[in-house]
């Protein structure tokens, strides 16, 4: 692998660290919306309803953590350190 090849390939890294940086802000928003309809579900007293809401903010979260896993196995690839 020359010298370009390594640029290229670390470029690469680069760029799909960025967008699953980006998919974990838009979950944390997406989690912060959820947060909000649930309070307001939970204040009318639909209490059975919430079940739902808490589920997608729980698997909004899970997603998260695996986009967190996956950048750190992508930053390994890139440098070989582990953090």
């Amino acid at each position: 692998m020359t010298e370009k090849d390594l640029d290229e390939f670390k470029k690469r890294i680069d760029e799909l660290i960025k967008v699953y940086e980006r998919y974990i802000e838009q979950n944390k928003r997406i989690i912060e919306s959820k947060k909000v309809e649930l309070n307001e579900v939970l204040n009318t007293g639909n209490y059975e309803c919430s079940a739902g809401y808490i589920e997608s903010i729980q698997q909004y979260a899970r997603d998260i953590d695996c986009y967190e896993i996956f950048i750190e196995s992508l930053k390994y690839a890139k440098t070989g350190e582990i953090k």
